[in-house]
């Protein structure tokens, strides 16, 4: 999960905008690993995880960088608020790294 994160942050930080490469899947199969004292702060730290994704702003690349060729790429898309949403991945981060 945490390499997942990381990567996703990257994007981020670069401009583009990955989309969520965590589910709440992943997160149900790390809990039962995960010593009781944590698995609360895991929980919220994922909560914001998926809020930080809500908040995202994002606008499709070519409206940004209009094209005059035929080439295109529809799932290309850049972020507008990055560090509001890197803000809130930091807690899981935090929790995944310890």
């Amino acid at each position: 999960m945490l390499e997942k994160l990381i990567d996703e942050m990257e994007a981020i930080e670069g401009g583009s905008y990955p989309f969520m490469k965590i589910e709440s899947s992943d997160l149900k199969k790390l809990l039962p690993y995960t010593p009781k004292n944590r698995k609360q702060a895991l929980q919220r730290a994922f909560d914001q995880y998926l809020d930080a994704h809500s908040i995202a702003e994002t606008k499709h690349w070519h409206d940004e960088n209009p094209s005059d060729g035929n080439l295109f790429f529809p799932a290309s898309f850049i972020i507008k608020n990055p560090n509001g949403v890197i803000a809130r991945m930091e807690a899981l981060k935090k929790e995944l790294s310890r």
